[in-house]
């Protein structure tokens, strides 16, 4: 079943509520990514309009739970490729703005889904029972969503049809044949999952492979934990599949907190042979001058225009290489090019 709109959360009176609705979940959506006119890719076109939908609901019946979705797409163009966007940990389904815009400009429909860890979804109690952005984040509520969150992006990937279907047109010019699965921090080990990353638990395997997405991208990959060895990451397919980290990209988990980027790369590192790739954006902290949006919060870093707008580039790039087959976005991310474009601010590495 889908539905819109559904009730935003009330707002809490309490300073940890306001403060915690201002840096996580951007309900407004009001800003806008820095212009691009000075950094075109080789690969980009003249910007589409878009517009969203912000407020969908998805049941999932098997579970008897409900899903809410953000849908942002282009108001013009056909045969558009598909991305679900998995948010960090207390995020939401209206965060990342300044990624989700231009990937929607570029001619992609993307998927918001908000998962159970989010603030947004918690009530001003649940709020001031954690008492800290550090517990919130350790705690079971957030944490244990673990394995919820691959089963709602099965459900957004088993329900794509029905999704696209409730704006008008948009159907017809979906291309569900061709879809991206991504993810930043908690969202990029949901990612992996879905590309076939297995996890220890209880001395049992588990990993939720799937094989309708043809493209993975992972913001702020895990390394290797108790539950992800050596073997977790030898298990990718032969999808391409991109891992964005970056010199201060640290971790709020417990016993993960001096944990930065060579401890992230552990994900590439271990991989095997095939279409994977390693985008190092020097000197970047966990928030990459800015990708969740505006609003700062404890561990993301400065702002820094030169990192976001690398990350803008060629993650689009890669979207546009991987689900339009652009033979000029490919060339953008080669080492050569990427060097050439950004020589102080990021490299890039392949498996291939």
């Amino acid at each position: 079943m889908l539905t819109h709109p559904i009730p935003t959360p009330p707002i809490p009176a309490n300073r940890i509520g306001l403060i915690l609705l201002a840096l996580f979940i951007n309900l407004t959506a009001t800003h806008t990514a820095p212009a691009q006119a000075d950094r075109t890719m080789p690969s980009e076109k003249t910007p589409l309009d878009i517009n969203a939908l912000p407020t969908l609901t998805l049941h999932d019946d098997a579970r008897d739970k409900d899903i809410p979705l953000r849908v942002t797409y282009p108001t013009l163009g056909d045969h558009l490729p598909v991305i679900i966007w998995c948010h960090g940990a207390l995020g939401s389904k209206d965060g990342y703005q300044p990624l989700i815009k231009p990937w929607a400009q570029a001619g992609f429909i993307v998927i918001q889904p908000t998962f159970g860890d989010s603030v947004s979804l918690m009530t001003p109690e649940e709020r001031r029972k954690h008492g800290s952005l550090v517990n919130m984040v350790n705690s079971p509520q957030v944490l244990g969503e673990w394995d919820d969150r691959p089963k709602d992006v099965k459900c957004v990937l088993d329900n794509l049809d029905r999704v696209v279907s409730q704006i008008d047109g948009l159907k017809d010019r979906a291309d569900l044949s061709r879809i991206g699965v991504g993810g930043h921090s908690f969202g990029a080990h949901t990612t992996m999952l879905i590309a076939g990353m297995t996890l220890n638990v209880l001395r049992q395997s588990i990993s939720y492979p799937d094989d309708r997405p043809t493209a993975f991208m992972a913001i702020s990959p895990n390394g290797t934990t108790r539950s992800l060895n050596k073997e977790s990451f030898s298990h990718f397919g032969s999808k391409p599949l991109l891992f964005v980290t970056g010199d201060h990209d640290g971790s709020p988990i417990k016993g993960q907190e001096n944990k930065t980027g060579t401890w992230r790369r552990e994900a590439f590192d271990l991989a095997p042979q095939g279409p994977i790739s390693l985008l190092w954006v020097n000197d970047a902290h966990h928030n990459f001058g800015g990708i969740t949006g505006p609003a700062p919060w404890p561990g993301a870093g400065p702002r820094n225009n030169d990192q976001l707008q690398c990350v803008i580039d060629l993650t689009t790039a890669f979207w546009q290489a991987q689900l339009k087959n652009d033979d000029q976005a490919k060339k953008a991310l080669t080492p050569e090019s990427v060097k050439a474009k950004y020589p102080q601010t990021a490299h890039i590495e392949n498996k291939q």
